[in-house]
């Protein structure tokens, strides 16, 4: 009974997080037989850096920014934290949409889609496992995954131990300004990271959403591009306005908000509850486009399941 009550918190965590539930599948080595097939395909249309190297490159470019960015505003450049993830996002994240798209528009020339779709979960196992193929690639994925984390480890020691070496210099020390702090640096840390993950996820769910516009590898790739950039803009648009118009209307109904001590740690949560929001839609247009059920993540892509591979025949072999 316990047991049963636990699965289905976790189900109903699942359902409101969705990005968490599709990295989870995403982030899993590729182990199906039906993989085999997109990796041939995958090694027949080679061209460019490894995203890895173009990661580092565009991590060092940034830092560059952020620092003579930091030189002219100050400690005002945390608040442009998202926009600077965002941008490394935004580039490393070329390569991996025009693969994806690539894959998913072949898949529908060859007749792939038309003829899982009678297998539930169907098109939505298919798109999983081309997404998976595609950012697991040299090993992309972990990679990338590890910079992230790698960089978000940096951020919380470097922001902490000023803090420390001056907490050890103070006679009196305010408990809530300090549990403020140690909150909002936790929370950069954790913006660091999981911007990487929702980026991922929307950079994934978009072809498939868009799955039925993409006609052709340049035309698709550019429309899934032009979208995500978008969403990617709107979500550090509506962060930052957030807090803004609170504060603009604080005075009108008379209850006072002291924005720049909660300012920052409400604009990051805003960043991610807002990205989360999109990506439930665009799991929702997913589902509803392939007929699927809401439970397809649970049990659409388990390796070794060779059922689906047989429904391809000779595809996969």
């Amino acid at each position: 009974m316990a047991a049963r009550i636990i699965d289905r918190i976790k189900y109903c965590l699942q359902s409101v997080f969705v990005s968490q539930s599709v990295w989870q599948r995403i982030n899993r080595p590729v182990y199906h037989p039906i993989t085999k097939h997109f990796l041939r395909q995958l090694k027949g249309n080679r061209s460019g850096p490894p995203v890895i190297a173009v990661a580092l490159l565009a991590a060092l470019l940034l830092l560059l920014a952020v620092a003579r960015a930091y030189g002219s505003v100050g400690s005002s450049v945390i608040w442009l934290l998202p926009l600077w993830l965002l941008l490394h996002s935004l580039i490393c994240s070329g390569r991996w949409i025009y693969r994806i798209v690539s894959l998913i528009s072949r898949q529908g020339r060859d007749g792939v889609l038309d003829e899982v779709s009678v297998i539930p979960p169907g098109r939505v196992f298919i798109y999983l496992a081309i997404c998976k193929v595609v950012l697991h690639e040299e090993d992309a994925l972990g990679w990338v995954t590890m910079l992230r984390k790698i960089a978000g480890g940096i951020v919380l020691v470097a922001l902490a131990m000023p803090i420390l070496v001056t907490l050890n210099s103070l006679e009196t020390v305010d408990t809530s300004r300090l549990m403020l702090l140690l909150a909002e640096l936790s929370l950069l840390s954790l913006v660091i990271i999981q911007e990487h993950k929702q980026s991922v996820v929307l950079l994934s769910l978009l072809p498939m959403a868009l799955s039925r516009k993409l006609k052709g590898q340049i035309d698709g790739t550019c429309l899934v591009l032009v979208c995500y950039a978008v969403l990617q803009l709107l979500s550090f648009l509506i962060a930052i306005a957030g807090p803004a118009t609170i504060k603009a209307i604080a005075p009108r109904y008379q209850f006072a908000v002291d924005m720049a001590a909660i300012g920052l740690a409400m604009t990051l949560a805003l960043f991610l509850l807002i990205r989360e929001v999109f990506i439930w839609s665009l799991w929702r247009t997913v589902l509803h486009q392939t007929n699927a059920e809401s439970g397809v993540l649970r049990h659409s892509t388990h390796a070794g399941k060779p059922i689906r591979a047989r429904a391809l025949g000779s595809r996969v072999h």
